[in-house]
């Protein structure tokens, strides 16, 4: 017999639900479909590095990155330089590192793609250019240690620069003494140099710089020194241009240079060196004064020209000239007038010569060639007075000024123009007349010697009672050392105790004692 088999129970709904899973899942797909169509690709835009730019070493790369739409997002950045990746990024900030030194130098191309959730793509590149090698420069003028001067006509600066790739600009400098720094400027392209004017500059050595960058940011410099020095300058201070002379005269130079002069200074009359004159040391900005004494009598009347040549330590030269003219038909006399001398006499040029009180001075002047213009009174150098004509006489105080020396002059100018002057020093003596080392008494001296005319009247002389003079100054006929008004007995008076003014003799007129002396017996019988 069979056994008997039931049947298996009824699977259809396992059999069904894949279908309505398979169902579902088309539904959706259509969905998606539908949306992804409505999504637009995602933008993405390499912010750094910048497009054409170059760069070495650790080179950043970074993105931009923003999905085509609401329902849309951003899931990964991936960034390849020449097709090649160097990594991705998946959650902002979008960016990767390329070791750019793993690269040729030259062109790359960066490229940045960026997906979205829709697996829609967005793209850009740009191109980057490794330059690993630093550009070059060196000095091509001036030369090294050249002596310069850009004060008239400015000093061209030149370099030589080069770079393997790109070459954007050079730019220069100058350092000199006492920390004074220029800043040159700098060009783009070739020529590569710049112009620098010293005007104003100190001179001195001075060291130039001249800086090249690449476009990658390597420098290269190069450096030069170089000696500003600007020419001497030379100028007759003295006598001026144009002037008449006669007599002794003295000539006077002024050169002038920071760094210092070369030699002597050539003096040169009418052609033929007449001197060498030496600058010896510089005085406050490099300055030298040089002089010669010229005996104009040797020389012939007329014109007459001065020249002078000098050169710094550089080998600049100045010169100088000056056109004067000799006369010596010009004559001054001078008289002076004093009571200290009691009538008037030519000036001795004795500075010892003693003048008080008023001084009257009388002044000749006569010239075969021209007219006497002018008359000048001097007082150590200043002018006191002066007379346009004839007569050429000057009054002048001499308690104006205070004791000890001085110097006049009488200055007299013709129409050439030529001058003359007849200067003599001397001393005044206003106070002390009779010469005992004590001022007289009064505003003027405020001394206290109160006859000045006499050396046997001041204070401290020998003062004897009774000879009817005060030769001690004190008041007093004697000696009155209390200021009693009453002689001691010393001196012959009658003032017993002459550094008490209360203790004089009664008999004198003199105020009373205050107290009784010790021993009243010995003043009755004094």
């Amino acid at each position: 017999m069979f056994p008997s088999f039931q049947r298996p129970p009824q699977r259809s709904p396992q059999i069904e639900r894949p279908r309505l899973w398979i169902e579902a899942r088309t539904i959706q797909v259509k969905v998606d479909n539908k949306q992804t169509q409505c999504v637009n690709p995602p933008t993405v835009f390499i912010q750094k590095p910048e497009d054409d730019a170059y760069r070495f070493g650790q080179v950043t790369i970074e993105a931009e990155a923003s999905a085509g739409g609401d329902v849309a997002a951003i899931v990964q950045v991936l960034f390849s330089v020449d097709g090649s990746s160097i990594g991705k990024a998946e959650v902002s900030p979008w960016a990767a590192q390329w070791d750019s030194d793993k690269a040729s130098e030259g062109p790359h191309t960066i490229k940045a793609i960026a997906k979205d959730n829709f697996d829609k793509l967005g793209v850009h590149q740009i191109t980057v250019t490794v330059d690993r090698t630093p550009p070059s420069v060196a000095f091509a003028a001036p030369d090294s240690g050249a002596v310069v001067n850009g004060d008239a006509q400015p000093v061209t600066v030149a370099v030589d620069a080069a770079d393997n790739l790109a070459l954007p600009g050079v730019t220069f400098s100058a350092k000199g003494p006492g920390g004074a720094a220029t800043d040159l400027g700098g060009v783009k392209q070739k020529p590569w140099q710049v112009l620098w004017p010293t005007t104003g500059e100190p001179s001195g050595t001075w060291t130039l710089l001249a800086t090249a960058t690449d476009a990658a940011g390597h420098t290269a410099q190069a450096t030069r020194d170089v000696v500003l020095d600007r020419p001497p300058t030379l100028a007759f201070s003295d006598p001026t241009p144009g002037a008449t002379l006669a007599g002794e005269v003295g000539v006077e130079l002024l050169a002038q240079d920071d760094l210092g002069l070369q030699g002597s200074v050539t003096l040169r009359l009418d052609g033929t060196k007449v001197a060498n004159l030496q600058p010896g040391s510089a005085g406050s900005g490099g300055k030298y004064l040089l002089s010669w004494l010229w005996d104009t009598t040797q020389a012939a009347f007329g014109e007459h020209l001065l020249e002078a040549e000098v050169a710094d330590l550089s080998g600049n030269k100045a010169t100088a000239s000056a056109k004067v003219s000799v006369d010596q038909s010009l004559a001054v006399g001078v008289l002076v007038c004093n009571a200290s001398f009691g009538g008037c006499k030519a000036p001795a040029g004795d500075p010892s010569t003693e003048y008080t009180g008023k001084v009257y001075l009388l002044a000749t002047a006569d010239d075969d060639n021209a007219t006497v213009q002018k008359g000048e009174l001097l007082l150590d150098g200043k002018g006191l007075q002066s007379l346009a004509a004839a007569p050429w006489q000057f009054t002048w105080d001499s308690a104006s000024i205070k004791d000890g020396a001085h110097e006049l002059a009488i200055k007299v100018t013709t129409s050439l123009p030529q001058s003359k002057t007849v200067a003599f020093g001397f001393t005044v003596n206003n106070c002390d007349l009779d010469h005992d080392e004590h001022l007289a008494l009064g505003a003027g001296c405020g001394g206290d010697d109160c006859n000045d005319m006499d050396q046997d009247f001041h204070p401290g002389a020998v003062d004897l009672y009774g000879d009817v003079t005060d030769s001690n100054c004190d008041g007093v006929d004697g000696v009155d050392a209390d200021g009693d008004k009453v002689a001691s007995l010393a001196s012959g008076g009658k003032d017993c105790d002459d550094g008490d003014k209360t203790g004089a003799d009664p008999r004198t007129g003199a105020p009373p004692f205050r107290a009784p002396p010790p021993d009243p017996a010995m003043i009755l019988r004094t």
